[in-house]
């Protein structure tokens, strides 16, 4: 999404402004992306784990929160209410479902606790 956004604010356009808003909304979501991912790697590959628990996740990220920077963004406190319009309303439909398509099959359910809850859930939707 970020790497979309960032191609249509350095265009002329209908979507440069909206764009370039989006862009910069997502800046402190790939700071922490880019932040916690090699600390994670890190920890795994010093325990010699491939898959971290939730657990060890969180250990990781109290660990190493306080060295975070993050953009502080004028006005958090004031928002304009989200109004979807029905043209958009299919396109987030379908992406969402796709996202859960995917992560449904890259997720290996056997290593949760609860996978009758989840499992449950996952046939809701």
């Amino acid at each position: 999404m970020y790497l979309m956004s960032l191609r249509y604010s350095r265009t002329d356009g209908d979507y440069k402004e909206s764009a370039q808003r989006l862009t910069n909304s997502l800046g402190n979501t790939r700071s922490i992306i880019n932040h916690f991912t090699p600390k994670l790697e890190r920890w795994s590959q010093e325990h010699s784990i491939s898959t971290l628990t939730e657990e060890q996740v969180l250990e990781v990220v109290r660990n190493n929160y306080d060295s975070l920077t993050l953009k502080l963004h004028d006005s958090l406190d004031q928002y304009e209410k989200y109004a979807e319009k029905p043209q958009h309303a299919n396109f987030f439909a379908n992406m969402v479902r796709s996202i859960l398509s995917d992560t449904r099959q890259s997720i290996d359910f056997g290593a949760f606790e609860n996978l009758s809850i989840l499992q449950e859930l996952s046939s809701s939707t």
